[in-house]
C-alpha cells in the first residue's frame, strides 16, 4: 500500500514537471517566433524605404508616393508599439509566467497575430506596390521591344550601326530583325505569290524570314513523302504558321499606345499597365502560335528523316540448377536439385550508323524435355518495326525479314 502511494506521489511530481517544462518551452517558442518576425517587419521597412525610392520615377504624382510612405511610416509606428508590447511580456517570462505569456501570443489579437499583419501589409502595399509596378512596366518595355524587333521590316545590308529609330532595342533583341538578301527576297516573294498578290507588309518581317526559312522543309516533304496524310499534317502546321502570322501586325497596331520610356515612365498608373500588357499579349500569343507551329514541322521532319528497324536475331538458353525440398519415406525433409535452362531471345537494332543488341529473358523451365515455346514476335527473323525513311510511326511495318526485306535508305537533304 505504502509502495503504491509513493508510485501515485512520484507519478503526480513527474506528469507536473512535465508539463512546467512544456509550458515553458511553448511559451519561449512563441516568443522566440514574435522576435523574427518584428525582425522581419524591420527588414521589410528599409526594403520599402529602398524600393520607393529606386522607383520614385514611376509614380504618377505626390499621392501615388503618400500612399506608399504612409504605409511605411505606418507600420514603422506599429512596430514600436509590437516591441513595447513584447518587451511587456518577455518580463512575464523571466517571472515564470508562462500560462499567460501563451495566452497573450496566440489568440487573434496577439503581438505575432498584429506582427504578421504588419509584414503582410508592407509586403502588399509597400515594397509589394512598388515591385508590382516596376515589374510591369518592365515587362510592358520588353514586349515593346521584343514586337518592334519582331515586326521590323528587313534592315540593309552592311549597315555599320544600328539606325536612330532603333537605338533603344538591346542587342539581343536587335539580332532578332533580318538582314535582307536575295534568298529573303525570292523566298519571300514565292510565299506572296502562293498567298496570292504582292508580299503584304505584315509578313515582310522576321515572322516572314521564319516562313520562307521553314519552306524548305515543307517543300522536302512534299517532294519525298508519298502519304498524302503525312503531307498533309506538315502542310498544316505551316499554313498554321502563316495565319497567325498574318494577324501580328493589325493586332499590334491595334494597341492603344505604344511605350515610350522617355516619355511615358512616370505617367502610367498600375491599372493602364494592366490595359496595356492585356493589348500586348494579343500580337505575342499570335506570334509564339506560328514560332510553335513552325517548331513542331521542324519536329515532324526530324521524326520524318529519323529510321531503323530490329528484329529477333537469335535465341540462347543457359543451364540453371534448380532446388527443391520433399518428404521422404520416413516423413523427413529432404533437398534435392534438378537441372533446367533459362531462355532468352536477341533483339538486334540498326539505325544509319549504328548497330545495337539486347537480349531479354523470356522464362525457365526446371527438367523439361522440350525448349521454351516462343511467341510469334520472339521467333528469330521476326521485324518488329520497321520505321522508314519520310514515314511517320503510324505506318510503322512489322512482320518476317524474309517478307519484308528492311533496308535504310539515303537522303541528302539538310536544314
Amino acid at each position: 500500500m505504502q509502495c503504491s502511494l509513493i508510485f501515485v506521489i512520484f507519478s503526480t511530481i513527474v506528469s507536473l514537471l512535465a508539463v512546467h517544462y512544456y509550458r515553458k518551452w511553448s511559451a519561449e517558442s512563441l516568443v522566440e517566433e514574435s522576435k523574427d518576425l518584428l525582425k522581419a517587419i524591420s527588414n521589410e521597412l528599409v526594403f520599402s524605404e529602398l524600393k520607393l525610392e529606386e522607383n520614385l520615377f514611376l509614380m504618377c504624382d505626390d499621392d501615388e508616393v503618400l500612399s506608399v510612405q504612409n504605409v511605411i511610416d505606418e507600420n514603422t509606428s506599429k512596430l514600436t508599439s509590437l516591441r513595447s508590447d513584447l518587451l511587456g511580456i518577455e518580463e512575464q517570462l523571466t517571472l515564470g509566467e508562462y500560462q499567460n505569456v501563451r495566452a497573450q501570443l496566440s489568440d487573434q489579437a496577439s503581438v505575432t497575430a498584429r506582427a504578421r499583419a504588419c509584414l503582410d501589409d508592407l509586403k502588399t502595399n509597400g515594397s509589394g506596390y512598388c515591385l508590382r509596378k516596376r515589374n510591369q512596366r518592365d515587362q510592358v518595355v520588353w514586349n515593346e521591344w521584343y514586337l518592334k524587333s519582331r515586326l521590323k521590316k528587313p534592315l540593309k545590308q552592311g549597315l555599320s550601326e544600328k539606325p536612330e529609330e532603333l537605338t533603344d532595342i538591346p542587342k539581343d533583341m536587335f539580332k532578332l530583325i533580318p538582314v535582307e538578301t536575295t534568298v529573303l527576297r525570292e523566298g519571300l516573294s514565292t510565299l506572296s505569290a502562293e498567298i496570292g498578290g504582292s508580299c503584304p507588309p505584315c509578313l515582310n518581317n522576321s515572322l516572314g524570314e521564319r516562313l520562307v526559312k521553314h519552306r524548305k522543309e515543307l517543300d522536302h516533304v512534299l517532294l519525298s513523302c508519298a502519304d498524302k496524310r503525312v503531307q498533309g499534317i506538315a502542310s498544316a502546321f505551316y499554313n498554321k504558321a502563316i495565319i497567325s502570322y498574318m494577324k501580328v501586325m493589325e493586332l499590334n497596331d491595334a494597341v492603344v499606345s505604344f511605350y515610350r520610356t522617355e516619355s511615358d515612365d512616370g505617367h502610367y498608373t498600375v491599372a493602364e499597365y494592366d490595359q496595356l500588357l492585356s493589348e500586348q499579349r494579343l500580337p505575342l500569343e499570335c506570334i509564339h502560335t506560328g514560332d510553335s507551329a513552325l517548331d513542331e514541322l521542324s519536329r515532324y521532319v526530324d521524326l520524318l528523316h529519323s529510321q531503323h528497324y530490329s528484329y529477333v536475331s537469335s535465341h540462347r538458353k543457359r543451364s540453371k540448377t534448380f532446388h527443391h525440398t520433399r518428404l521422404n519415406f520416413e516423413a523427413e525433409t529432404e533437398s534435392y536439385t534438378t537441372k533446367g535452362y533459362v531462355y532468352f531471345y536477341t533483339i538486334t537494332r540498326v539505325s544509319p550508323g549504328k548497330t545495337s543488341e539486347k537480349e531479354i529473358e523470356v522464362g525457365e523451365k526446371d527438367n523439361s524435355f522440350f525448349d521454351w515455346d516462343y511467341e510469334k514476335d520472339e521467333q528469330v527473323g521476326w521485324v518488329r518495326e520497321w520505321k522508314k525513311l519520310h514515314e511517320d510511326n503510324q505506318t510503322v511495318a512489322r512482320g518476317w525479314k524474309k517478307d519484308l526485306k528492311p533496308v535504310l535508305s539515303e537522303c541528302s537533304f539538310e536544314k
